[in-house]
């Protein structure tokens, strides 16, 4: 059960600001980019993350998908440039089902205490998949903490992030259609928080997984890593439309699905994708190499500002898997060497974030500049 924080401590917190306060959302005055990376907190052996968000400002990262987070790690953020979406850990999920205080609680401790600006929460991940028995925490959550930020003035986007294993079949597109075991029970449901809400949906897509999958031809990567060269292209029989790369057929695949259940308009979110620099002996494109190949090309095809065939005015937004590699998996080398960067931050290959910085669409972020709403929220929940 989450600690209570004494009344006297909110208290002298809030009385320590001279004049009345208030939280407020405020448009970017700048293009947000659309290319951004994945940075796991916890990871053991990671430099604190103040080094690591500055290197992230010379690197010229434009946006931070933020996971296994803690407040102090959060606060290394504060007055950072990015567009920030923060990651909560399905752990968490029955706390913020279970009533409203524990959500501004949560709040408190993770947005207003840290002092970030925040565009995004995503709100567990994988619990239309692997964590489903979690499901049943995950819109309670959703409406207590959309309740807090109403309560306390906040105005940022509520979503959840999920795996591309909902979606089926892997190709073509045009076909595509959620898993039937959860389209209505599970997806719609969540959609219609999200259209209420304006949030995104984000999913995680890895053209890697697809192409182990046998989906698409396995004689070259070609169509996995954004190969341009002759040749290599898919055609969606029913549409026509033309895929030179599986992200793009991916991300318009997930497109047909939501419409399909009714919902065409909801944006979508890659957050997560990217390429393992490591893998078994049976697994050779797992490399360096094509890491790189795929890495890279990721960030020009998505710099370059186009869309998809199916939404060609749209370019997508995605978040690169990741910043660090996660934990060791002894006799799984492909579920942990996902990292762009060693943990001396140093580049395992170069990547180009400055050149996809300008490239996109507004989106919303939060400037917490007080707590007004804050102190309401403890009156009506305390």
């Amino acid at each position: 059960m989450a600690l209570k924080i004494p009344f006297f401590l909110l208290l002298v917190f809030l009385l320590s600001f001279p004049s009345p306060i208030s939280s407020r959302a405020v448009p970017e005055t700048s293009q947000t980019g659309v290319v951004g990376v994945v940075y796991s907190m916890s990871t053991a052996g990671l430099p604190p993350p103040k080094q690591v968000a500055d290197a992230l400002v010379d690197a010229g990262v434009s946006r931070v998908l933020l996971i296994d987070t803690y407040p102090e790690g959060i606060a290394a953020f504060n007055g950072t440039p990015f567009h920030i979406t923060i990651g909560v850990n399905n752990s968490v999920l029955p706390l913020l089902a279970a009533n409203r205080s524990e959500a501004i609680r949560w709040i408190g401790d993770h947005i207003i205490g840290p002092n970030v600006a925040v565009g995004t929460i995503s709100v567990g991940h994988d619990l239309l998949s692997t964590y489903i028995a979690l499901y049943k925490y995950l819109l309670p959550a959703l409406r207590n903490l959309q309740a807090a930020f109403t309560t306390m003035g906040l105005d940022m986007s509520l979503t959840t992030s999920c795996s591309y294993d909902i979606i089926c079949p892997g190709f073509p597109p045009s076909e595509a259609h959620f898993n039937s075991s959860v389209a209505e029970t599970h997806v719609m449901p969540l959609m219609e928080f999200l259209t209420e809400t304006s949030s995104p949906f984000l999913i995680q897509l890895y053209p890697f997984k697809l192409y182990n999958s046998d989906v698409i031809p396995r004689a070259s990567t070609g169509l996995a890593t954004f190969d341009s060269r002759p040749g290599i292209f898919l055609t969606d029989p029913k549409t026509g439309l033309v895929y030179q790369n599986m992200f793009d057929a991916m991300v318009d695949a997930t497109v047909a699905a939501l419409d399909k259940l009714g919902y065409p308009d909801i944006r979508v979110v890659v957050a997560g994708t990217g390429w393992p620099s490591e893998g078994t002996d049976d697994q050779p494109e797992a490399s360096p190499v094509i890491a790189a190949e795929y890495t890279e090309r990721l960030v020009s095809r998505l710099s370059s500002g186009a869309g998809t065939p199916a939404l060609p005015d749209v370019t997508p937004v995605a978040y690169i898997f990741s910043l660090f590699d996660g934990p060791m998996v002894a006799g799984m080398p492909t579920a942990w060497n996902w990292g762009i960067w060693t943990k001396d931050m140093q580049q395992k290959y170069i990547v180009d974030f400055a050149s996809a910085a300008n490239v996109g669409g507004r989106a919303r972020r939060t400037l917490i500049s007080a707590a007004a709403g804050w102190a309401a929220a403890v009156a009506l929940f305390w």
